[in-house]
């Protein structure tokens, strides 16, 4: 039986998972348009700065911060940003539909981590369920040849860093409310970016981006993703347990798929669609009668 905050956060969770289907199509388009850095510095402070202006009006900034929580917050910018500039990178060298569907080895990892540092037991089922996935991974990754792309292995390396970011993420929200660790994480990782961008990436390139292109990937990817799909998805972190939490947005990758085609007229391969229903099966199987991730502290 479900209560009725779990059925909240599962509802969250899902609407987050239409909203993050985004994700991977707005992440190939900036690719092209911006460097990674500079796109994720300003975007993470634009959505960090609608926190503040929300928090301003709300009256919701008054809130006292210790220094446990900032060291949860710095941990959550650490592996968080990491991921997504490894995704950032990656998705350059890969098809929009790629990045989607490889997404989802954020599942392996989480199994992988709660059972080597949180000692959480695999039943058969998780363990055969792992093992689907890794098959789909390969499909997908492979997609008919044998050489496995450069831009394939960065975004897979990106999601092994987000079980340890969310930890860090569901630690905060224990002291602090969601709109207060969204606005440290985007304030702080935002402002990093940005300084590391001046220093690393040649930004001049950026005004020869066309306005249009360019507003529409910024407004999407602030708004619905950072914005709103994190609210949504921290609210669901919040209720119900972070493992769990996880498998529900796994599913995103569906909608990226209509997305890619609508968007990027992209179509999925024989094997890339392969891989997509191999990770669904295998996602169905981690789900059910599975023992859900302890996250104590």
């Amino acid at each position: 039986m479900h209560s009725k905050e779990e059925r909240t956060g599962e509802l969250m969770l899902i609407g987050a998972c239409v909203l993050e289907g985004l994700f991977p199509i707005v992440a190939n388009r900036a690719a092209d348009l911006f460097p990674p850095l500079f796109f994720l510095g300003f975007c993470s402070l634009s959505a960090g700065l609608l926190f503040v202006l929300h928090g301003l009006f709300a009256g919701k900034l008054r809130t006292k911060i210790r220094y446990a929580d900032v060291l949860n917050v710095l941990g959550i910018v650490v592996f968080i940003f990491s991921a997504f500039v490894l995704i950032m990178i990656g998705t350059k060298h890969t098809s929009g539909i790629n990045t989607a569907l490889l997404l989802k080895a954020e599942i392996l990892f989480t199994f992988i981590f709660a059972t080597l540092v949180l000692h959480e037991r695999l039943t058969n089922i998780q363990f055969a369920g792992m093992l689907i996935i890794i098959t789909g991974g390969l499909l997908i990754a492979f997609n008919g040849t044998l050489s496995l792309n450069y831009g394939d292995i960065l975004i897979v390396m990106g999601t092994a860093l987000f079980p340890i970011g969310n930890t860090f993420a569901k630690r905060a929200m224990k002291a602090l409310p969601i709109n207060i660790v969204l606005m440290l994480r985007y304030l702080i990782g935002g402002s990093i970016l940005m300084i590391l961008s001046l220093i690393i990436e040649d930004i001049t390139s950026i005004k020869n981006v066309e306005v249009y292109s360019a507003t529409w990937i910024l407004l999407t990817y602030i708004v619905p993703i950072l914005v709103f799909s994190k609210i949504l998805i921290y609210g669901g972190f919040k209720r119900i347990q972070l493992g769990r939490a996880i498998y529900i947005v796994s599913s995103s990758p569906a909608f990226s798929l209509v997305f890619a085609f609508f968007i990027l007229r992209e179509f999925p391969t024989l094997y890339q669609a392969g891989g997509f229903v191999l990770t669904v099966l295998g996602v169905y199987l981690l789900m059910a009668k599975s023992k859900v991730v302890s996250y104590s502290n």
